[in-house]
């Protein structure tokens, strides 16, 4: 697995397909593992993840990575929609430590806003 940081820095043509535009990403799921502190989303038997700290109702985003198989298809975008997804559902906060999940909630600011602290 290579940083989505250092993936969202080598944009490609494929990336203007995003996955999160099509009908099946209500599929994709984001799973919460307390106990590796790592909320984790499946692709075809395989998993993009995102590594936290959490203090209370606060995640700390820390690092995410999609595996290189995926890399380029869309899939960091829909791994940090889903993340911010499942953050709002639960009332959670976030603190966005993770380069790429930051860019993402740049471009995503006003949906986002009232969850990052």
């Amino acid at each position: 697995m290579i940083s989505l940081a250092r993936a969202a820095m080598v944009k490609t043509r494929s990336m203007s397909r995003n996955l999160a535009s099509t009908s099946f990403t209500k599929d994709f799921e984001i799973q919460d593992n307390p106990s590796e502190s790592v909320l984790t989303m499946q692709i075809n038997g395989d998993y993009a993840k995102v590594d936290y700290s959490r203090q209370g109702n606060l995640y700390d985003l820390i690092h995410s990575a999609v595996p290189d198989k995926f890399q380029g298809r869309g899939y960091g975008q829909l791994l940090a929609e889903k993340t911010f997804d499942y953050i709002v559902s639960n009332d959670f906060r976030m603190k966005l430590t993770c380069e790429f999940l930051t860019s993402f909630y740049e471009k995503n600011r006003d949906k986002y806003k009232r969850y990052v602290v």
